[in-house]
This record gives structure tokens, C-alpha cells and sequence, in this order.
């Protein structure tokens, strides 16, 4: 059951915050002052939890200010704080070398003679997600030879019966009916 105090103060709560930041812009306090025998923000909660403000400039910043709060992060877009955004440098030539502590930056020039230059790109990363998968070769008879057929990444069950069928087509290997 919806309590219909808590959600009419959590709108009470929303107008206020409302009202606050909309003084912070430059022309509202004058605005509103110019309004000296009414109040700038007066309102009422009409139906359906809607809140409509008396004065038409009010009623306006309301509806931008609604708008802003959606679209403040872009459909389609994610929001990354600073403090999750991480920072590496990779050597061009050899992309497996990468550092990401300026204090390591020793180790991009290893191979470099002290005439030599050698490009690096400096990426900025944000790791959104993550989730543990587990990785095994699918095998095939061929040949009279157990050969690799492809890699799959899954889960840990689907990687130990990938296993178990791997060690039922070779029964000669070492340990496999163990």
C-alpha cells in the first residue's frame, strides 16, 4: 500500500530543494522580489502528485528543472565518477608493455638505446562492470590426435564438463579416467 504522506512529503522535500537551487541562479532572488504580495514559489500538489505552481516563470523553471534532472546523464550514457577512472601508458610498438604508475615509466624504456624515441599512449579507462569467467580449449578427435578446436569462455561447470568430454575423447592420455 503506498503511504501517501511520505510521498507527498518526499515531494514536499523536492519542492525545497527545488526552490533552493533556483535561488542560486542569478536573476531568480530579483524575480522573486519583484513579487512583493505573493510568493514567487507559491504551489499546490494537484492530482496525480503534480505539483503546480501558481506563478507562470515559476511553473517554467519547475518544467527545466525536471527536464534537466533527466536528461542530466544522456540517454545511452553511463555516469563514471573521477575517482573510478584509472590511467595507464602503453608502448606503440610493443602494447603488451604498459605501466600505470608514472614511477614505472622505466620499465617502457628497457629495450631503448639512449638515442632512441619511442611512442606511448596515455589511456584513460573506466571499468563498468566485472564478472568471474572461467576459460578451456574444446578438443576434437582428428586424426588420431586430440587437437585444439576453439576456446570457450564460460562458466567454471560448463568449463569442467568441457573438460571431461576433452578427457573422454582421448582415453590413451595420462590420467584421464583417474
Amino acid at each position: 500500500m503506498i503511504d501517501l504522506a511520505a510521498q507527498r512529503g518526499a515531494l514536499i522535500a523536492e519542492v525545497a530543494v527545488f526552490k533552493k537551487e533556483c535561488m542560486e541562479l542569478w536573476f531568480v532572488p530579483e524575480l522573486a522580489a519583484s513579487y512583493s504580495n505573493r510568493d514567487f514559489f507559491s504551489f499546490s500538489i494537484i492530482e496525480d502528485d503534480q505539483v503546480f505552481f501558481m506563478i507562470e516563470q515559476a511553473r517554467q523553471l519547475w518544467a527545466f528543472w525536471n527536464k534537466a534532472k533527466v536528461q542530466a546523464v544522456p540517454e545511452g550514457s553511463v555516469l563514471v565518477k573521477e575517482s573510478e577512472i584509472e590511467t595507464f601508458w602503453q608502448d606503440d610498438e610493443e602494447p603488451e608493455n604498459c605501466v600505470n604508475k608514472e614511477r614505472d615509466f622505466n620499465c617502457l624504456g628497457d629495450c631503448l638505446d639512449i638515442e632512441d624515441i619511442t611512442s606511448i599512449t596515455k589511456r584513460q579507462v573506466a571499468y563498468l562492470a566485472s564478472s568471474k569467467a572461467y576459460g578451456t580449449w574444446v578438443t576434437k578427435f582428428e586424426a588420431g590426435q586430440l587437437k585444439k578446436d576453439y576456446f570457450f569462455v564460460g562458466s567454471q561447470e560448463e568449463c569442467e564438463e568441457i573438460v571431461k568430454t576433452n578427457k573422454s575423447l582421448y582415453p590413451s592420455r595420462s590420467g584421464a579416467h583417474q
